[in-house]
């Protein structure tokens, strides 16, 4: 008789990866799922591609970056890609922008906002070296308001949220330096 042998089991950080995976996606359906039951509502109000290019022209300019990135045969090309999309970046300044508050939560210790303001597909969160602190109007501001509220802001310093080499270019997730921020007048 010979010894049973078990099949070979995958590391427990794969098994771990896998199943964050698969609860990222089931959460992002559900949110999907969730901000069209609202626009459905009239709660708020979805933008189509041509009003977030209205607010963000340069992002047509950053799609150019990407898709020169993608159909980039060598490493040199793709280098150039990066170095043009960075350029773009470190010209910008928003103003006056309009965005859905689309998340925010308090750090545990209470010192600090985080957020999320979307403008179409482009996200926008508080730079990691300029957090919007507990006391500052901005974080009394962002405490009153509830999540889908508008928000209009003015911002600079922007750079991807990413640290993946295509992401930085192609993603549309960001860190800014907010300026200001209020709410949409009514």
């Amino acid at each position: 008789m010979s010894p049973v042998v078990d099949p070979p089991r995958r590391p427990s950080w794969v098994r771990w990866a896998l199943g964050g995976l698969v609860a990222l996606m089931a959460l992002t359906l559900v949110g999907l799922r969730y901000r069209a039951h609202r626009a459905a509502r009239g709660e708020v109000s979805l933008p189509d591609e041509s009003e977030t290019l209205s607010q963000l022209p340069w992002l047509s300019e950053a799609s150019r970056h990407c898709a020169r990135y993608d159909q980039a045969t060598t490493a040199l090309e793709r280098q150039r890609a990066i170095e043009a999309h960075d350029g773009l970046l470190a010209s910008l300044r928003l103003v006056d922008v309009t965005a859905e508050l689309e998340s925010k939560r308090v750090s545990s210790d209470g010192g600090q906002i985080q957020f999320t303001l979307a403008v179409g597909h482009a996200k926008f969160k508080p730079s990691l070296r300029t957090p919007i602190l507990a006391g500052t109007s901005e974080f009394l501001l962002l405490g009153q308001l509830a999540s889908g509220s508008c928000v209009r802001f003015t911002a600079r310093a922007v750079t991807p949220a990413s640290i993946l080499e295509r992401s930085k270019v192609c993603d549309t997730d960001f860190f800014t330096e907010f300026e200001a921020l209020e709410a949409c007048p009514q």
